[in-house]
């Protein structure tokens, strides 16, 4: 993931010296100055594309594996439920006879 986001980096920078470098050229040189640009522009679009599929594919997998646990282990969650139930209910009436 952070390789991706050092090459998305990196076409934004070098989007940002094409830029930079149109401000200096003719009516020529900035039709090829477009193209370039249109290269960059579908790079990055499809390196996006590309990491909301990653994203995607991670988060069923997680979703998967969680389901499967809930399901393997029913009792388990239950009783972390309730311990976690019992501490907020302690902390809420903790702080709420404090005032």
């Amino acid at each position: 993931m952070a390789r991706k986001n050092t090459e998305i980096s990196d076409i934004k920078s070098r989007l940002a010296d094409i830029l930079d470098e149109v401000e200096s050229l003719g009516v020529d040189e900035v039709d090829n100055v477009r193209g370039t640009l249109e290269e960059y522009l579908k790079t990055a679009s499809d390196k996006a594309k590309s990491m909301k599929e990653d994203v995607k594919s991670k988060a069923i997998e997680m979703k998967d594996q969680s389901n499967e646990y809930a399901e393997g282990h029913p009792w388990n969650l239950a009783m972390y439920s309730m311990g976690i139930g019992i501490l907020v209910g302690l902390l809420i009436t903790k702080s709420a006879s404090k005032k």
